[in-house]
């Protein structure tokens, strides 16, 4: 029998979630939270550092300030860098021009 708190979550994006915190010291966070990170995003930034020189690879974060029943938080979403896909005239799209 499995553990649900162990379970993944069913998702498409590697989002997790920030709360404020009380602050117990000067150094102490604003927020804390947990972030899910999707396999495919896991490997994509472990191939970045294989081929790198670097001890690091750069992930991107994005976040949207929400609100709930337990109050506002903010939901931060852990990226590779985006790439806009690239448009070619000889796709179908472009046939009904």
């Amino acid at each position: 029998m499995t553990n649900q708190s162990t379970q993944a979550p069913n998702r498409n994006l590697s989002l997790g979630t920030l709360r404020p915190q009380a602050k117990l010291k000067d150094k102490s966070p604003d927020a804390t939270g947990k972030i899910y990170i999707k396999r495919d995003l896991l490997l994509r930034l472990y191939q970045e550092l294989n081929q790198s020189d670097g001890d690091g690879v750069l992930a991107y974060l994005a976040g949207w300030t929400k609100e709930g029943s337990d109050g506002k938080y903010m939901t931060v979403q852990l990226s590779t860098k985006y790439e806009r896909p690239e448009y070619r005239n000889d796709s179908p799209f472009f046939a009904f021009r």
